[in-house]
């Protein structure tokens, strides 16, 4: 397998606008790789050598020495990565901000005292006298799986009561008063989004106004504590924070969710694309896929939104060659997106294209040229005929892993 790093890589000064771009190189080869965390300033980053060895990789700013230390020798990390099916590891932080805050770890294993919750602080937090690193065992009824961090700070927890495996949404005002919880053995609050037994979330995806979650039944549930910008809902305000379902996706299987900036996305379990949302405040373009200004029929290899279209979700057609294609995989950054798509012909052929579109500031869409905004999807050449095992995007950058050459 393959890693390469678009725009602004986490651990190097980003290219300059306009600058030319050279062919792509891999920035880490090896048996397996994953990428686990990523924001605008860091990404942890795991791979395995031939031997089946797991080794972990942090490349960033925001952590110390001491903490990057404990990340990358973390024996219980390392574990849940070579026994995934009992044990996981969720990374949280602020993806535009402070970035990687500490992780999770729960096992579905209750005779295993794995559970644990672990803080990284930050400088002004160390200057304060709180440690580098300040790890939590989680006992009790309930235990936290899972940590977003909102772009106000709100900390939204998924907690499961340990006799149901029941998953749960509670919310934290922000990352000091779960330490106060945590150090002081304080229960986790009750779950209170939202008040629906059948609601069990199982992927999250957020970006700068909204989270989006999928739950067991893959349907696409949206919320917000920012109303002034109702497209990147997917669906009409309802005057709350509360969590609705998404309706123009509530008959759809959804497989896999992104977000990002201000856009959002979801890909069906038969391989459809949808986006919802808009430009970021300031930018210099927008998308055309968000506005249905292009027509699917005006070129053969691309993404394209029918001028026709639900006020807020995008479904959109992606072509190979003239023919309609799959989509594997899509990742959003601050105001960028990547789209994975294959093409199976009759005889076994396979074809294989990376698309990309939006901000270029950084190179972040692994394109020829820096600078310019791309409103429509254009091939990244370097990538052709590549199968993609996992894309990701923050801030400025994207991770693109792949598991084979042409």
């Amino acid at each position: 397998m393959e890693l390469y790093i678009f725009g602004f890589r986490p651990d190097s000064q980003p290219p300059a606008a306009s600058q030319e771009s050279t062919v792509a190189t891999p920035v880490l080869q090896a048996k397996a790789i994953k990428l686990l965390w990523s924001s605008w300033c860091d990404a942890v980053i795991v791979h395995q050598d031939v031997a089946g060895s797991w080794s972990i990789s942090y490349r960033g700013t925001s952590l110390t020495a001491t903490q990057t230390d404990h990340l990358c020798q973390s024996a219980k990390i390392k574990d849940s990565l070579s026994n995934d099916v009992q044990t996981k590891v969720h990374f949280f932080g602020s993806a535009m901000h402070h970035g990687l805050g500490g992780y999770a770890i729960s096992s579905t294993d209750s005779s295993e005292s794995v559970d644990q919750i672990t803080l990284f602080a930050t400088d002004s937090e160390v200057e304060q006298g709180i440690p580098e690193v300040q790890s939590y065992p989680m006992s009790g009824t309930r235990k936290v799986t899972n940590i977003r961090v909102l772009s106000d700070e709100t900390l939204l927890l998924s907690i499961q009561k340990c006799l149901t495996d029941e998953d749960k949404i509670a919310s934290i005002p922000n990352i000091k008063q779960l330490r106060d919880r945590l150090s002081s053995g304080t229960s986790f609050p009750d779950p209170t989004h939202p008040p629906r037994a059948s609601f069990i979330p199982t992927r999250w995806a957020t970006n700068a106004t909204t989270v989006t979650i999928l739950d067991e039944e893959e349907r696409v549930w949206t919320s917000t504590r920012d109303p002034r910008y109702p497209k990147c809902l997917g669906r009409p305000y309802e005057g709350t924070s509360d969590f609705e379902l998404v309706p123009y996706l509530s008959e759809t299987r959804i497989a896999k969710i992104a977000s990002g900036g201000y856009m959002s996305a979801a890909v069906s379990n038969e391989g459809e694309l949808f986006v919802w949302g808009q430009a970021c405040p300031g930018s210099e373009g927008e998308p055309s896929v968000l506005n249905g200004n292009m027509e699917s029929n005006q070129s053969t290899t691309g993404i394209y939104a029918e001028s026709e279209q639900e006020e807020f979700v995008r479904c959109l057609t992606v072509k190979i060659e003239v023919e309609e294609a799959i989509v594997c995989d899509v990742a959003i950054g601050h105001g960028h997106i990547l789209v994975a798509a294959e093409l199976h012909g009759s005889v076994g052929e396979e074809k294989k294209v990376v698309f990309a579109a939006g901000d270029n500031s950084r190179g972040q869409l692994g394109l020829a040229s820096v600078g310019e905004f791309v409103e429509d999807f254009v091939e990244v050449a370097d990538l052709k005929g590549k199968r993609i095992a996992q894309l990701a995007a923050a801030g400025w950058s994207s991770f693109v892993v792949t598991a084979d050459d042409i």
